[in-house]
């Protein structure tokens, strides 16, 4: 019988959960990004950054295209096809890379360049928000996608995406020994 595994379902639900907040975060940012929809001096001068734009603006592409294969590998591992779950894996490889590569950017070039243009107690509470931000988004991240490589790459997953199934427990044959009386 063809089921797919519980941790498969449940990381493949997440999986098109994420990919559609993903998708949607990315559009609002770029919008953020790209438009003078916000009209606050800080942000603008941090805008106004060409490293900060060009970064971020390829740090969005990026991200629209590992949302979409998130999302396409979420739906075909729920079915169970055998190229979705290397898909998966392709993901969260990539994505490791995205993330590390953006966390340490936010850290090391955002966060002091947005001390420079903030004073007073709210950029000092917005810088320490901002590092602890980065470093549980990294750590959630990072989580989730640990989760992705380990269930992914169990024997019971990869069976399952090739096809072979474990036995239903309740159809077991009978043979004749249990169906006649015991021998005296």
């Amino acid at each position: 019988m063809r089921r797919v595994p519980a941790s498969i379902m449940v990381l493949s639900i997440i999986g098109i959960v994420f990919a559609a907040l993903g998708f949607l975060g990315s559009c609002f940012a770029g919008v953020m990004l790209f438009t003078s929809f916000i009209h606050d001096p800080n942000y603008d001068a941090l805008r106004d950054d060409p490293l900060y734009f060009y970064a971020s603006a390829v740090g969005l592409g990026i991200g629209l295209v590992l949302m979409i294969l998130l999302l396409a590998a979420s739906i075909g591992s729920l079915q169970l096809r055998p190229w979705a779950r290397k898909t998966m894996l392709v993901y969260a490889v990539l994505a490791v890379v995205q993330i590390v590569l953006s966390t340490a950017f936010h850290l090391i070039y955002t966060m002091p360049r947005m001390t420079t243009t903030l004073t007073g107690p709210a950029a000092r509470a917005g810088y320490i928000g901002g590092m602890i931000g980065a470093v549980f988004g990294l750590l959630f991240n990072l989580g989730w996608l640990g989760c992705v490589f380990f269930f992914y790459t169990r024997p019971r997953a990869r069976d399952a995406f090739n096809g072979v199934f474990p036995a239903d427990p309740t159809a077991f044959p009978l043979d004749e020994f249990t169906m006649s009386e015991t021998p005296t």
